[in-house]
């Protein structure tokens, strides 16, 4: 049993490292292209905010779809889906048209990736190892991103952005391959009865909750709740498994707080993401790829080794201190935003390669940090539901890219380019105010105990 739990959280780990191989190429990718194609900052900024647009529209429908038909199912499809545009993407940065509707339908296609995940640990994980086994998986992203910036810079140099397109398609197929052979069969085996079943997780989760009470607000347990045991712990729940309280999914202000805290999270971290070459390139005057091998990915790997931190130190926080649930959630967020905020505004302050590599790191290193309180709260307080709350969150944080990637150009744009330093200022600080903003409601109103039956 441990075994078979243990190679899902894998699987999903290496999931979601490869899908961030691919996001973080493109942006390598396109940076390059669209330098030879004498592209301004605004274009640019317009083509790799087209990718989450279509992430968005598919967070809500793609945790529907995982709950209902599982989320290995779900995850097989969209890997199949995005790793074949992305080796269909056009080498000429200049195919600005045709970028943008391939990103759009990639967008679409790894948009239902993190629920359908998160609806499969949902199943497996108790609240006392949620917090280091979740941060392990979504760490994946951060180990994925560091990986990208490793090689992909050297691709594009050497053989253009058509080569890091195709590598990073490539790649998805051959973890489809991996999943449709270990992985997928090994979650619908074990949802269907074993001591592993969803109904001995919530069995779990009852005596592990540290004295924390269930509150039911939605009155649903003889309906998607009840379904799910029913069904004897199967993927995709059985019985009633596909109705989902929405309305009062979507009005608990311990969900609306998760959900502002994924939206600030996710506009610093896109931001830094996709404008990471610019302001190295423009503002400080060095190419990723004559940053070292160990400069040009340490922040991502400060961030990967953060968010498994942040989820150890949460639950050391409730099995060792003794800590409720939500304290040990709202102290890790808290520290994680408030000490993400303060490297942001040190950022565009940097005045040489090695200054900005630090803040830089420490900008990564702590949102890494704070993933231990909001990103595994969800499952604390609707672990039946955990994939649609963070379906819900998780468009909130794909706004928050739409948003972010695209008005940093614009800022950069409107104080005269990626070479002035009061552009970087005024973008950088602004989101480290939304990180200061979001962290305070989410310790004003975020719970731990379990509310949806």
């Amino acid at each position: 049993m441990v075994r078979t739990k243990l190679l899902v959280v894998f699987l999903c780990f290496l999931a979601v490292l490869t899908f961030y191989i691919e996001r973080v190429g493109f942006s390598i990718a396109y940076t390059h292209a669209a330098s030879l194609a004498g592209l301004s900052q605004t274009t640019k900024g317009h083509v790799l905010s087209a990718f989450y647009y279509g992430y968005a529209t598919s967070q809500i429908p793609g945790s529907w779809l995982a709950k209902k038909h599982g989320g290995g199912r779900v995850l097989a499809c969209a890997f199949a889906t995005w790793a074949t545009i992305s080796v269909l993407l056009p080498r000429d940065g200049s195919a600005v048209a045709v970028t943008c509707l391939l990103r759009l339908l990639s967008g679409v296609a790894q948009g239902v990736i993190i629920p359908s995940v998160h609806t499969v640990l949902a199943l497996w994980l108790a609240p006392h190892e949620r917090g280091t086994l979740t941060s392990l998986t979504t760490a994946g992203m951060y180990l994925g991103s560091a990986l990208a910036y490793a090689t992909l810079p050297t691709f594009a140099k050497h053989g253009g952005a058509g080569s890091v397109n195709r590598a990073c398609g490539i790649a998805g197929l051959v973890w489809l391959a991996l999943w449709v052979k270990v992985g997928l069969m090994s979650v619908g085996v074990d949802r269907r009865g074993t001591s592993g079943s969803a109904a001995d997780v919530e069995k779990a989760a009852e005596g592990d909750s540290g004295g924390e009470h269930k509150s039911h607000l939605n009155g649903a347990g003889g309906g998607a709740g009840g379904g799910g045991e029913g069904g004897g712990g199967s993927e995709t729940g059985g019985g009633n498994s596909s109705v989902v309280p929405w309305r009062a999914l979507v009005t608990a202000p311990p969900v609306m707080a998760i959900a502002l805290n994924n939206f600030t999270f996710h506009y610093s971290f896109y931001v830094v993401m996709n404008w990471l070459p610019t302001y190295f390139e423009q503002l400080l005057g060095i190419r990723l790829a004559d940053l070292g091998a160990v400069g040009k990915v340490l922040p991502y790997l400060s961030m990967f080794v953060a968010t498994i931190l942040g989820g150890v130190f949460g639950d050391k926080c409730i099995t060792r201190l003794g800590m409720s649930v939500a304290s040990s959630r709202k102290l890790v967020n808290s520290v994680g935003f408030a000490l993400g905020a303060a490297a942001l505004v040190g950022m565009p302050m940097a005045d040489a390669p090695d200054s900005g590599l630090m803040f830089a790191t420490l900008t990564l290193f702590f949102h890494g940090i704070a993933r231990g309180g909001f990103s595994v709260n969800h499952m604390d307080v609707a672990p039946r539901y955990a994939g649609v709350v963070m379906g819900i969150s998780n468009t909130c944080g794909t706004i928050a890219g739409i948003v972010g990637v695209s008005v940093t150009g614009m800022v950069l744009d409107a104080f005269g380019g990626g070479e002035h330093r009061s552009g970087w200022v005024a973008a950088l600080v602004l989101c480290a105010a939304l990180d200061v903003g979001g962290a305070l409601v989410f310790a004003g109103v975020a719970r731990g105990d379990r509310l949806f039956d």
